[in-house]
């Protein structure tokens, strides 16, 4: 329910959950002997023994030209949502964390919030990515009373269904 509907703050849940959970590689995956072949290319000797032992990686997803952040939060938000069995409607705050936004303005979680079909709740970027989930994720939810989303944004109230999609990828080889 959305913030503005008037919910009185004494019937807002006093516990923190998870409600559901989703997630959404990109969908090209390359195998270090692929990485590796790339790389040869190039000048660069490695192998997928090097890179294991070193890592403990075999494969990595790459975004294709054309993907953005946006669309990896889509699909995992959707995930989220289905999973919680939660509506559009449903959502009161979307918190993007991510370094790679589509663009600067609007924020990558206005565009998810469009592409969701979501209306009347604030969504807005955090680029210190891991700190999201900490700030928002934990802090905002689990003390409603001190750290409640009204005290971060002042005329907005309580939050109760906060999608935290995010959406990070680095740039292609």
């Amino acid at each position: 329910m959305n913030p503005s509907s008037s919910i009185p703050v004494s019937t807002l849940p006093k516990h923190t959950r998870i409600a559901g959970t989703g997630s959404m590689l990109p969908p090209r995956c390359v195998s270090n002997a692929d990485l590796a072949a790339e790389l040869a290319q190039r000048g660069v000797e490695t192998s997928d023994d090097w890179i294991v032992e070193r890592t403990g990686i075999r494969t990595r997803h790459f975004v294709d030209a054309g993907m953005n952040a946006s669309d990896l939060a889509v699909g995992a938000a959707r995930q989220a949502m289905d999973a919680a069995g939660c509506q559009p409607s449903d959502i009161d705050l979307i918190v993007l964390a991510t370094s790679t936004p589509d663009m600067v303005f609007p924020s990558t979680a206005c565009i998810v919030q469009n592409k969701l079909g979501i209306v009347g709740c604030p969504a807005f970027d955090v680029q210190a990515v891991c700190a999201v989930l900490v700030e928002y994720g934990c802090l905002t939810v689990k003390e409603p009373g001190r750290y409640s989303i009204k005290t971060k944004l002042p005329g907005i109230g309580p939050a109760r269904c906060y999608l935290i999609p995010p959406a990070i990828f680095d740039l292609d080889l």
